[in-house]
């Protein structure tokens, strides 16, 4: 049987957007760059915070270049709007100042996620999250959007932010020391998420991927595979469980038996 789901945060289990969006453009403005709308960060959540920030610096950069005939097809505004340009780390370093000063204005838990996760903790299932959201932010964003009344019961076993110890999503490190933390084999998980480096992540730590529909990423972004677990909305993840079930017990039983012919 399934023994732990392994979730992403942003766009899986909580919706972020709004407030990542809100505090990037507060951050764009006080360095004198036009804020952008909700579609460009949409496109870029997933890589982690400061890849965010990377990336529409040197949007604007591009944009902003005499080189460069026509705006960066990332920004969909001008630019610009003073005469000096800011380094990464002097962004990055007020971005997630300023963010961590506003991590619930908007935020919320998706429709139907907190009963989802409270009828799978009672099948003995372990809850973990895996997150290029920086540790602390998703530790607080966590213990206060599940610590309510609505949400009674819900523990999640083991949550890993990025920090210093592990490389960041695609790469597996964080997911298979989730793994072992749990004593879970990686065939005895599963892998929600809703973007591409979600998809790497599971294919690198070898766990099954299951596409959150409903997060800010696409499919056709997507890595072709022989088959793609997608669901739109997450009570079909308990639909996946049970064939899941049926799956494992087989491979139980094929184990079971070479163990007992390898010790004829």
């Amino acid at each position: 049987m399934i023994k732990a789901l392994i979730f992403d945060l942003d766009g899986t289990l909580i919706d972020t957007l709004k407030d990542i969006m809100g505090a990037m453009n507060e951050t764009l403005a006080h360095f004198s760059l036009s804020p952008q709308p909700i579609t460009v960060y949409q496109a870029l959540i997933g890589g982690g915070s400061k890849n965010m920030v990377q990336s529409l610096l040197s949007a604007f950069a591009l944009s902003t270049s005499t080189s460069s005939s026509s705006h960066s097809s990332l920004l969909s505004i001008p630019s610009l709007v003073g005469d000096s340009f800011p380094n990464l780390d002097e962004v990055y370093a007020f971005y997630l100042r300023h963010y961590g000063e506003n991590l619930i204005k908007k935020t919320v838990v998706y429709d139907g996620v907190i009963a989802a996760l409270q009828q799978w903790q009672q099948q003995g299932i372990k809850l973990a999250v895996v997150t290029n959201k920086h540790h602390q932010q998703a530790t607080y964003l966590l213990e206060t959007l599940f610590d309510t009344d609505n949400a009674k019961g819900i523990h999640f076993s083991l949550l890993q932010g990025l920090g210093d110890e592990f490389s960041k999503k695609p790469a597996p490190d964080s997911t298979l020391h989730v793994l072992n933390q749990l004593n879970v084999k990686a065939y005895e998980a599963l892998f929600i998420g809703d973007t591409v480096v979600d998809q790497q992540t599971a294919n690198n730590a070898k766990v099954e991927f299951v596409f959150a529909d409903w997060g800010y990423g696409r499919q056709d972004e997507l890595i072709p595979q022989h088959k793609l677990n997608s669901i739109s909305h997450i009570d079909e993840l308990q639909h996946r469980l049970e064939s899941a079930k049926c799956s494992l017990d087989k491979h139980d039983m094929n184990e079971s038996v070479l163990a007992t012919e390898g010790r004829k």
